[in-house]
């Protein structure tokens, strides 16, 4: 999947319900910088959603992946513009931003993701930056 671009709400929304498919029921999924920490696939899941509709005109570029048997890397860039709130992020609606997000997986003995670490960097854009 590495070198995959991806563009709009609903080729983002699959991609991200596919990976979303992996997780335990259980599972932990933080974000350090901005102070989340979500428990449970239910809740993970609709919180991405809700996060993913606050994104105008997503374009989402996968960097690369890992995949492990304990543990498996993604990182990926989404660059959209703000239509409405995220929690932990302040900047205002209307901008461009790019997230960079690393997904650090932590897996059960069973392959499902029990944990979920994103190194997140949020970048407001310079306004007329060019989005190609």
């Amino acid at each position: 999947m590495e070198g995959c671009e991806l563009t709009g709400q609903t080729a983002v929304a699959a991609w991200l319900d596919a990976l979303c498919t992996r997780y335990a029921d259980d599972v932990r999924w933080t974000a350090p910088r901005r102070g989340l920490v979500l428990v449970g696939r239910e809740r993970v899941t609709a919180y991405l959603a809700e996060e993913l509709a606050a994104m105008a005109d997503p374009r989402l570029s996968v960097l690369r992946c890992c995949d492990g048997q304990g543990r498996s890397f993604y990182e990926f860039t989404l660059r959209f513009r703000l239509a409405g709130g995220i929690e932990g992020l302040s900047v205002p609606l209307g901008s461009e931003v790019e997230l960079e997000r690393l997904r650090v997986l932590t897996h059960d003995p069973a392959g499902r993701v029990a944990e979920e670490c994103c190194i997140e960097t949020w970048t407001r854009l310079a306004a007329g930056h060019n989005r190609a």
